[in-house]
């Protein structure tokens, strides 16, 4: 019988799909209580989490896709309407990581595309 990861990835007990938690996410996930999306976006202690919420930073794999197609603006990353939010999700991941930008949305209205805007 073979595991079906994109069900364990879907209910947080997985950190990916073929990708079991390590233990110090386990320990975030089970003891801590701390949400999949937050121990999957590093988020590993009760602390951090709290400061995450308060400050408003939210972790990229819960964000809308209009939050992710502000980030994707803020990022400069060129995408269309019909780019999906699973690829708006890769995009911003990559390019986060080699920038020092922050996870907040605090995005201004030319952030936000309109109905049928291009980028």
């Amino acid at each position: 019988m073979s595991l079906h990861w994109g069900k364990l990835v879907e209910n947080g007990r997985a950190k990916a799909v073929g990708v079991p938690w390590n233990e110090e996410e386990l320990h975030a996930r089970i003891v801590l209580k701390i949400p999949a999306e937050y121990v999957r976006d590093g988020i590993l202690t009760k602390e951090a989490y709290e400061k995450t919420i308060k400050s408003g930073d939210k972790p990229i794999f819960v964000m809308t896709k209009l939050e992710l197609t502000a980030m994707a603006n803020r990022l400069k990353i060129q995408y269309s309407p019909s780019t999906p939010r699973s690829e708006l999700l890769s995009l911003v991941a990559r390019a986060k990581e080699k920038s020092n930008i922050g996870n907040s949305i605090t995005p201004q209205s030319a952030d936000i595309p309109t109905a049928g805007q291009e980028e």
